[in-house]
């Protein structure tokens, strides 16, 4: 009995010693009862692939930095409703934390339920949408029932990673910025007794919110510590916000837990304005000098591989998410990582790791495509081979189909002869054809631009009308009185000259069983890919194979003259392109996903741009944009 006592008496001694807590009348934070500043960085182990996770926290490390803050994503775990996953190699988030705690940086976690982060759906699963009544972010019975479930499951994982617990966890946020979108305290409530419950009374839990009296208002909830976020600005709006949060924290630290020296890009969209580095690092001083703690945001951005991206109103958030952070979306040191690194060695006055160098790249050149025979008019039974299909009278949803992502496939025998097809409630891209023939695109909207409408050709009584839908990445946010809900798929109702139309062959899509195909296998199932990627002029599935010798190393996917569609690499979905809306163009494909022997698959959607050279993409050593595109086009 008395050892048992023994080491029960050694174990409370070590907790007690270890300790994280405010200091409301000094302003600061407390670390085993020692005033206590964390400068840390972003970055969300969701976007990078876990073989690299140790490279990037060395390299956040030796930047200067003492701590990370990551987002939790629901969705990423929890994918289909009740299959919570977090032993896959890139959703175990418990082996991250430790790998942060291993390369000595604290962890600051942003657990939800909702990210925002340009994610899909904010983090949110899409099966959230089936449940009849549901209202997110708010005291809904069905919502926060799903929420319980989830966090029952994570929450007594993270407890034992808490650093009271002898883990890197410094402190827990839920929600986030919820003062921009509602003012249910109920709410707040109900996630605050939720953590605690399953972290115990002694966490440290925070809300993030836009540095507004009005906004932290709705945003925060007794017993929970509001910080702000905010972009670079001169030192008098820096001290106004850190009177701001004052004012509603009652004393306590200066946090700013959103510090962003670059910022996101949509598809079709100019390039964002972003700060200077000087104004980061003025900035940064203003803050250091009323003792405040900060997160860069993003100081690694990383990569929405797949269908993950999240979107605004105005268009999807592009596949990478670079961010224009101080270490780039494949591990690069950027000027601003110097600066940015000397201005904390010279605050702190103690030695830092060395910079590791930057990993290497190559060019692996160019590589000609092959394009099996694809049957246009066979779309049935073609996604009845690689998708699930339901015949129905009326239209279903892609959460209705149970369908996260990616494509869903409508098709219907048309009784009667029109030609003005409209399809008011799309989303968000419809591929259309009429006995396999392409007729267009509708167009949900990107930017201002919307096209609900088209002209069928050719229409005799029996043609058949498909219209593969494409969804391009839930909403990540909504202000005040908006909804996050956003649906996707040809939604009810479709008109052909005002006559609605009925009996629909519904089939889903991920492009899953294309991408597990064996190279003996891709012809006779590209024989069956919908005709909807075989629109016109080179439209359609390619494949290609290709051997590394040497090092494998880094590389940028070049689909030069591709205009839009997905890659998969080694049956990876490395994402999509767009190169005919821009601005991005080449995708980054990591070390990690390549082999000896390789094989690439583009699902090209729209065809071919005219004067490159057809069928070949290149491997390259670096980032291209649509402005080096441009510059190509003008010189050629």
């Amino acid at each position: 009995m008395l050892p048992i006592l023994w080491f029960c008496a050694i174990i409370a001694s070590v907790s007690a010693k270890r300790s994280f807590t405010i200091d409301y009348q000094n302003h600061t934070f407390l670390k085993d009862g020692k005033p206590f500043t964390y400068y840390a960085g972003e970055i969300h182990y969701f976007r990078v692939r876990p073989e690299l996770w140790e490279d990037r926290l060395q390299r956040i490390r030796a930047m200067g930095l003492n701590a990370i803050q990551t987002y939790v994503a629901w969705n990423w775990h929890e994918t289909y409703e009740g299959k919570i996953d977090f032993e896959r190699p890139e959703a175990d988030l418990f082996r991250f934390i430790k790998l942060a705690q291993k390369h000595n940086l604290y962890v600051i976690l942003r657990a939800g339920p909702y990210a925002c982060a340009e994610w899909e759906a904010g983090g949110l699963p899409y099966w959230l949408l089936n449940k009849p009544g549901i209202q997110l972010r708010v005291y809904n019975e069905p919502y926060i029932n799903a929420v319980n479930k989830f966090y029952r499951v994570l929450l007594p994982r993270i407890k034992p990673l808490l650093y009271i617990n002898g883990g890197p966890i410094l402190s827990v946020q839920i929600e986030n910025e919820y003062g921009s979108y509602g003012c249910d305290h109920k709410y707040l409530q109900f996630l605050r007794d939720l953590f605690h419950k399953h972290l115990g009374p002694d966490v440290l839990l925070f809300t993030t919110d836009s540095a507004d009296y009005e906004t932290l208002k709705c945003g925060t909830v007794e017993g929970v510590f509001p910080t702000v976020d905010f972009r670079p600005t001169n030192d008098s709006t820096v001290a106004s916000f850190y009177e701001i949060q004052k004012n509603v924290s009652k004393g306590g630290p200066f946090v700013n837990s959103e510090c962003y020296p670059g910022w996101f890009k949509l598809w079709g969209a100019p390039d964002p304005k972003v700060p200077t580095t000087s104004q980061v690092l003025n900035t940064m001083t203003a803050m250091a000098n009323h003792g405040g703690s900060f997160s860069l945001y993003m100081v690694h951005g990383g990569t929405n591989f797949g269908f993950w991206n999240g979107a605004s109103r105005s268009g999807p958030v592009i596949t990478s998410y670079d961010y224009g952070a101080p270490i780039t979306e494949n591990g690069g040191i950027t000027p601003a990582y110097l600066e940015i690194r000397k201005w904390i060695s010279d605050r702190s006055n103690v030695s830092l790791p060395p910079v590791p160098k930057n990993n290497t790249v190559r060019a692996y050149g160019k590589l000609k495509l092959k394009q099996p025979f694809i049957s246009a008019n066979i779309l049935n039974s073609a996604f009845e081979k690689i998708g699930q299909c339901k015949r129905l009278t009326d239209l279903l949803s892609f959460e209705e189909m149970d369908h996260p992502y990616g494509f869903v496939a409508y098709e219907t025998t048309l009784r009667d002869v029109g030609t003005n097809l409209t399809a008011p409630n799309l989303k968000d891209h419809g591929y259309v054809f009429v006995d396999g023939v392409f007729q267009g695109v509708l167009v949900n909207n990107l930017g201002d631009y919307h096209s609900l409408s088209l002209t069928l050709k050719n229409v005799v009584e029996g043609s058949s009308l498909a219209i593969i839908v494409e969804n391009r990445g839930r909403l990540n946010f909504a202000m005040e009185f908006e909804s996050l809900i956003d649906r996707k798929g040809l939604l009810p109702d479709v008109f052909l000259d005002g006559q609605k139309l009925t009996k629909w062959d519904i089939c889903r899509d991920t492009l899953d069983k294309l991408s597990h195909e064996t190279s003996n296998g891709l012809t006779s199932i590209a024989n069956g890919i919908p005709g909807a990627f075989n629109i016109t002029n080179g439209a359609g599935v390619f494949i290609g194979e290709f051997t590394i010798d040497g090092e494998i190393a880094d590389t940028w996917l070049n689909p030069k003259g591709f205009r839009k569609g997905q890659v998969l690499i080694n049956g990876f979905n490395l994402g999509r392109y767009w190169t005919s809306a821009g601005p991005q163009v080449t995708l980054y494909l990591p070390a990690p996903l390549l082999r000896r022997q390789n094989r690439i698959i583009l699902v090209e959607l729209l065809g071919q741009d005219s004067g490159f050279c057809q069928d070949t993409i290149e491997f390259t050593d670096r980032v291209i944009s649509a402005s080096d595109r441009a510059a190509e086009l003008r010189s050629s």
